[in-house]
């Protein structure tokens, strides 16, 4: 069976695991949940943002690999991910692309950030090319379209003429790729717009034949074999998988890994517990954004050797080039401190943890949630126009989750496997437990001819066998009920 069950789940050409691996039948849950800003006006003048979360607004994220290359000598499989982003108007119910949402504002206040981060000594010069690009702005805050700043893209107007101004429109174009040219210096930005029908990298992952533990480790990406960009070897290594198959047999594993191209590093989850899902025994694994300052082994994503993070706060600026902290929705799982920053957070291990449940034996997810909250440091700064009152804090500005649950066809693909090995091990039994009885039915026989005593009538042995057999069907009966 274990021989079967290796060999069907490798990513061989033309069976069903390779299939739904390069193009899911079904698209993915997409979730953005956004922290409105009741109070703007008085965050400005140094009050603790209260925040309300409006969501969720629900997409159906279709992923597909394209452009495949099998490698048979090494095993191996490349493909370029492909994925598009369609609203889902039924599940968001009253929620609406064209709501609009007031939240703090990616644009400005991550250029201030970038420039305190790296050239601080210019922050009077961003002061004047923050006013010209963007007219001036009064507060920290955006009042902008769902549509608009998740998609389809807000307005950036670079046809400015003092130098301080050109000069921050040069640095945008050439540092955020998701920037969009409609009109000559004029641009759109938006937070998923470049994700949604674009090509970004070749990946290479090994295809399980030759050694079924192998299934789905992330080889390289773009023909690196690792990363360049972390502070160790072992922190720029790809451990585990590319997330989307998983070997099977994990009976006895209590650590996951997988590779996220959101967080440019590989993330591990951990056993938690076995469960009763869809009448199938499954494990539970949890993730969490790790501890650089306790954990030495996540001290290599520190941002200096002296700098490293709170519980559960992640630096996305290697990673994207622009100054985002990652953590868990609502803080879970986070430092304490960052709940006092702000008022409206609820963290919940239900509702904002990172996990995903697995049948054990095949090595496929029967649920998984990918969840993750970006923010914005914000803190009082008298060079800049309008950030000199703020109150210092990790601001929070959404959070998404992108979830799958198998179900409809793919769910009963899954449970046949173990109804036809329940009948087969029934039948395998069976066919033994009357074995047995004929051979102990055949050597009496043949002991009691060779003993000259009194035969039993036929109709005996058979009444005999018949309430042996009678016997057994009731056990496995009642081991069944």
């Amino acid at each position: 069976f274990k021989a079967i069950v290796k060999s069907q789940t490798a990513l061989r050409p033309g069976n069903i695991v390779r299939k739904y691996y390069l193009k899911l039948p079904i698209p993915l849950d997409f979730r953005v949940y956004f922290f409105n800003i009741s109070n703007p006006e008085q965050v400005q003048n140094g009050e603790v943002p209260n925040l309300m979360e409006i969501g969720p607004y629900c997409y159906d994220a279709y992923k597909e690999k394209i452009d495949v290359l099998d490698n048979s000598t090494e095993d191996t499989l490349t493909y370029t991910p492909y994925e598009t982003y369609f609203f889902n108007q039924e599940r968001s119910g009253r929620l609406s692309q064209d709501d609009y949402v007031t939240i703090l504002n990616p644009l400005t206040v991550g250029i201030v950030l970038s420039v305190v981060k790296t050239q601080p000594a210019l922050l009077n010069t961003v002061n004047k090319a923050i006013n010209s690009i963007f007219n001036n702005p009064q507060s920290i805050y955006l009042t902008v379209k769902v549509r608009d700043i998740l998609f389809d893209g807000i307005v950036i107007n670079c046809t400015v003429k003092d130098f301080a101004g050109r000069a921050a429109c040069s640095q945008m174009k050439s540092q955020m790729s998701g920037l969009v040219e409609i009109a000559p210096k004029i641009y759109l930005f938006s937070i998923f717009g470049p994700k949604n029908g674009t090509l970004p990298q070749r990946v290479e992952v090994k295809r399980g034949k030759q050694k079924a533990r192998d299934l789905g480790r992330l080889v390289s990406i773009n023909d690196q074999p690792r990363l360049k960009i972390w502070a160790t070897d072992e922190c720029n290594q790809y451990h585990g998988t590319d997330g989307w198959v998983f070997p099977a047999f994990l009976q006895n594993v209590d650590q996951i890994w997988a590779y996220s191209a959101d967080l440019c590093r590989s993330i591990y989850m951990n056993y938690t517990e076995t469960l009763e899902m869809h009448q199938l025994t499954s494990r539970r694994y949890e993730g969490t954004l790790g501890d650089q300052s306790s954990n030495p082994e996540d001290q290599c994503y520190c941002t200096t050797p002296k700098t490293c993070l709170p519980k559960g706060v992640f630096d996305l600026t290697k990673c994207i080039g622009a100054p985002i902290y990652a953590t868990l929705p609502h803080f879970y799982e986070t430092d304490p401190k960052f709940l006092q920053q702000v008022n409206g957070l609820k963290p919940d291990h239900d509702q904002h943890s990172l996990f995903a449940i697995f049948e054990p034996t095949l090595g496929i997810p029967l649920e998984a949630r990918k969840r993750m909250q970006l923010n914005l440091e914000i803190a009082p700064n008298d060079k800049i126009s309008f950030m000199k009152s703020l109150p210092a804090a990790l601001h929070p500005i959404f959070w998404i989750e992108e979830g799958v649950v198998l179900e409809g066809n793919l769910l009963k693909m899954v449970t046949s496997v173990f109804t036809i090995l329940d009948v087969t091990n029934i039948t395998k039994y069976l066919f033994l437990i009357c074995g047995l009885i004929g051979c102990a039915i055949g050597g009496s026989m043949y002991y009691k001819n060779r003993k000259t005593a009194t035969i039993t009538p036929f109709n005996s042995v058979v009444r005999s066998v018949n309430n042996k057999i009678d016997c057994v069907q009731m056990n496995l009966r009642n081991k069944n009920e």
